[in-house]
C-alpha cells in the first residue's frame, strides 16, 4: 500500500503543469524569443536601408567616370574666365583625365616603360 501510494504521488507531481517540462520549455522559448526582437528590427533596419539605396541608385543612376572630367574642365573654364587666365585647349586624353593637373608636368610621366 506504501508503495502504490508512493507511485501515485511521483506520477501525480508530473500531471501538475507548474511541475511539467514543457511549462518550463515554454518559458525559455518566450524568452529566447523576447531576446530575438532586437535582431529582428535590426535586419528589418539593414533590409530597408539596403532598398533605399538600391531605389537612389536606380532612380539617380551611375554618375560614371565622364562626370568627373566634364567637372573638372567646366570648372576650369570658368575659373580661366574669372580670373582673366590665358585660354588653353581642353584635354581629351583619358589618361591625363585621370592625373591631377600638379603632377602633369612630371618628368617621365608620359614616356611609355615598352
Amino acid at each position: 500500500m506504501v508503495e502504490q501510494n508512493l507511485l501515485s504521488n511521483t506520477y501525480n507531481d508530473f500531471d501538475d503543469p507548474d511541475m511539467s517540462a514543457g511549462h518550463q520549455h515554454k518559458e525559455e522559448e518566450s524568452g529566447y524569443q523576447n531576446r530575438l526582437i532586437p535582431v529582428a528590427w535590426a535586419i528589418l533596419v539593414m533590409g530597408i536601408s539596403l532598398a533605399v539605396v538600391i531605389l537612389l541608385y536606380v532612380w539617380i543612376g551611375h554618375i560614371g567616370p565622364s562626370y568627373s572630367s566634364d567637372t573638372l574642365q567646366r570648372q576650369q573654364q570658368e575659373l580661366r574666365q574669372q580670373y582673366g587666365l590665358p585660354y588653353q585647349p581642353t584635354i581629351t586624353d583619358p589618361k591625363m583625365l585621370q592625373t591631377p593637373p600638379s603632377e602633369r608636368g612630371l618628368p617621365g610621366y608620359n614616356t611609355n616603360p615598352q
